[in-house]
């Protein structure tokens, strides 16, 4: 059962429903529009393979673009689940919602995966392997993601073996518009998000902002028939995310972007034979 309050209105009730076969459709959609024959008429523009505005068919470089349509279109929560439906790329979390992942490009490791966020680099090198744990970044407030699949050394280093993702949040501009979103389903999941939007001084200054709240009880991802395995993994994210624009004159733009997550996470770990410690959890902050 999940019941949606929004301030959007939704084309259809039956777009909520997600089956099987519908994101297969969407998995071939986005895999087709990776490699356009040169030649065509393309109006999709790519940037991260040569780091200039570029046609989608001019680029020889194998590359998938998901735009804000088809993630809206997956209603995915998490960006994740939309990775998930892109050829080339294979993802691991090591538990339930809120664990460590990983992503792979080619056959490569998660280390060889270089993470553009609004153009700047968010691997972790604290880690035993430098790369970006996706596990806690939302949907929200995302416009586009591009994917480049093989080498891209040459412009972006030795981590950067595997391929390059490369995350834009949305643009603020125009006049001040607002949206507040608010969820609620099975395994007591609640998620609440909010974002303004806008631009002053003839869109010479231009904002967009946005906070949401995830919390849910979610379920054992070790086996219930076990002794000590009945609770759920408690999981809550608290995201908020703002980029800021400024034109100084029509050569030079000044651009500010944050991202910041935190909450917890309860998983299983072993509290004996085969036990689950209930009261194992983390603290994290992004």
């Amino acid at each position: 059962m999940k019941v949606r309050l929004s301030t959007k209105i939704w084309g259809a009730s039956a777009a909520a429903l997600l089956t099987m076969s519908s994101q297969t459709a969407m998995a071939a959609e986005v895999a087709g529009s990776s490699i356009v024959p040169l030649g065509n008429d393309v109006e999709e523009i790519i940037v991260q393979s040569t780091r200039i505005p570029t046609q989608l068919g001019r680029v020889g470089a194998a590359i998938s673009v998901i735009d804000q349509a088809i993630i809206e279109q997956t209603q995915s929560r998490f960006v994740l689940d939309v990775l998930t439906l892109t050829p080339g790329l294979s993802i691991s979390q090591f538990g339930a919602r809120g664990t460590d992942s990983s992503v792979r490009l080619r056959g490569q490791g998660g280390e060889a995966t270089f993470v553009l966020i609004d153009g700047v680099e968010v691997s972790d090198t604290s880690r035993s392997q430098t790369s970006f744990d996706f596990s806690q970044l939302t949907t929200d407030n995302i416009a586009r993601i591009e994917i480049l699949r093989g080498s891209q050394s040459v412009l972006y280093g030795g981590d950067a073996v595997g391929g390059v993702i490369s995350i834009e949040s949305k643009t603020g501009g125009g006049p001040m518009t607002g949206s507040f979103l608010a969820e609620y389903g099975s395994f007591q999941t609640f998620l609440g998000s909010a974002n303004v939007r806008g631009g002053v001084a003839e869109d010479r200054f231009r904002y967009a902002l946005n906070v949401q709240y995830l919390d849910t009880d979610g379920f054992s991802a070790a086996d219930q028939a076990l002794e000590g395995n009945e609770e759920g993994e408690d999981y809550n994210n608290l995201s908020s995310n703002g980029r800021l624009e400024f034109d100084i004159n029509e050569n030079i733009e000044l651009r500010g972007v944050y991202r910041v997550a935190e909450g917890t996470l309860n998983f299983d770990a072993f509290g004996g034979a085969f036990g689950d410690d209930p009261d194992r959890c983390d603290d994290f902050l992004q």
